[in-house]
């Protein structure tokens, strides 16, 4: 065995170039996914600000619809409660007519 120990194992010097690139080709590849994982970290910081910005705005335009679906109620009551003083103030404006034309023709008769 000691006669082995001594013999220089063929290829050994391709196999330590071998391992040197793969090595920096390994370091090459840690190195953009850092950089990819930097990259996202990023983007997930900016997608979850624009989502709280979003989710705030959601908020106010939901109280926006609320407040005016709300006032378009009140102008809907109140425009009916005008529609009623139409028609009531029309209702008494054909009855004065009405008893001006009976009083003319009371008068035109006497």
């Amino acid at each position: 065995m000691d006669a082995l120990e001594g013999t220089p194992i063929r290829g050994r010097e391709h196999i330590g170039g071998n391992l040197e690139e793969m090595m920096l080709e390994q370091a090459k590849q840690i190195s953009q996914m850092k950089s990819e994982n930097e990259r996202l970290r990023d983007d997930y910081k900016k997608m979850k600000y624009d989502f709280e910005n979003m989710r705030k705005a959601t908020g106010k335009l939901s109280t926006d619809y609320e407040n005016m679906r709300k006032e378009h109620e009140q102008l809907k009551s109140s425009f009916q409660e005008h529609l009623q003083e139409r028609d009531k103030l029309e209702l008494q404006l054909n009855t004065t007519e009405k008893r001006l034309q009976y009083l003319e023709a009371i008068l035109a008769y006497k």
